[in-house]
């Protein structure tokens, strides 16, 4: 693995990758930047090509499982920022914060952007995921995507040019860097009311105080994926540092220098058990990265 002759001064080498990602987990990327300007993803990007290395884009590293050991790629944080409200429309950064940002709306009383609040990521990765919560998902308030292309080429996109599915969307995996979108809003004097009821229900319900990926599996269609394995007797169940929440057992906390490799190990364990009781086949709503999610060689013994 060769040094490149020169590298730009906003990137980094072999930088830990564990503090940027909500669960704490994470490898060494070889080259590494958090970007606060289109001009300066721009430079990364001519970067990765000119090292002919893959781009991976983090917001704030939510629904993601990073690999362990030394990753040969460039890893970018998006932090461009921008708020920009107009009538019933708003113009944001890729990289601003989803929660501080159904915050910032509501509270200048306009509605629609409630769902975001307590969502531990960025509006960019939430239009990546389709993100949703209350009946409601990214798709259905999106307007406009601004994204620039592996060759630094800028691209718009409307709602209508866009074809997203449950927690997925045409971003997912394409090579394109999202840096700004545009969400339709409403005025509503109700709005900051109805936003902090519902970061009151996912603080009540779901574990903020402890590193998590976000919700780890999809809901099957009519089922929720945390009563499932919850009914099937799975909460606290721990392999290595990470374990099963007690209080929602959709999430994995990781309680103790967990290692990507014992996420996979309890997703496959987990999804083992759920098949084998119930016969539904839990789909991943994280994204591992960087790493081989594989079954594990040998499944325990049901009883």
């Amino acid at each position: 693995m060769s040094t490149p002759s020169w590298i730009p001064s906003i990137i980094k080498e072999r930088q830990s990758l564990s503090p940027y990602t909500t669960m704490k987990i994470g490898g060494i990327a070889r080259f590494f930047s958090v970007v606060h300007t289109v001009e300066d993803l721009l430079e990364c990007i001519r970067f990765s090509q000119q090292q002919s290395l893959p781009l991976f884009v983090i917001g704030k590293g939510s629904n993601l499982i990073v690999g362990d050991g030394c990753i040969d790629a460039v890893f970018v944080v998006n932090r461009i920022g921008g708020v920009l409200l107009k009538d019933d429309r708003v113009k944001v950064g890729a990289g601003v914060n989803a929660s501080y940002l159904s915050q910032k709306i509501s509270k200048m009383g306009y509605g629609g952007l409630e769902f975001f609040s307590g969502i531990p990521g960025t509006v960019g990765g939430c239009v990546v995921m389709n993100a949703g919560a209350q009946q409601k998902e990214v798709k259905d308030i999106l307007l406009e995507v601004e994204t620039i292309d592996p060759f630094g080429n800028f691209c718009h996109y409307s709602r209508d040019d866009l074809k997203f599915g449950y927690r997925t969307s045409p971003f997912k995996g394409k090579k394109e860097v999202i840096v700004s979108l545009t969400f339709k809003v409403y005025e509503d004097q109700m709005a900051e009311e109805k936003r902090v009821s519902i970061l009151k229900k996912r603080l009540d319900t779901q574990p903020y105080t402890v590193p998590t990926a976000g919700c780890m599996f999809k809901n099957p269609i009519g089922a929720s994926a945390g009563q499932l394995i919850d009914r099937c007797g799975l909460k606290g169940l721990q392999i290595g540092g990470v374990k099963v929440s007690s209080k929602h057992a959709n999430f994995f906390e990781n309680n103790h220098n967990a290692t990507a490799q014992n996420v996979l190990d309890l997703i496959e364990r987990v999804r083992y058990e759920v098949k084998i009781k119930t016969g539904i086949d839990l789909e991943l709503e994280v994204i591992p990265c960087f790493t081989t999610c594989t079954p594990t060689l040998q499944h325990p013994t049901v009883s």
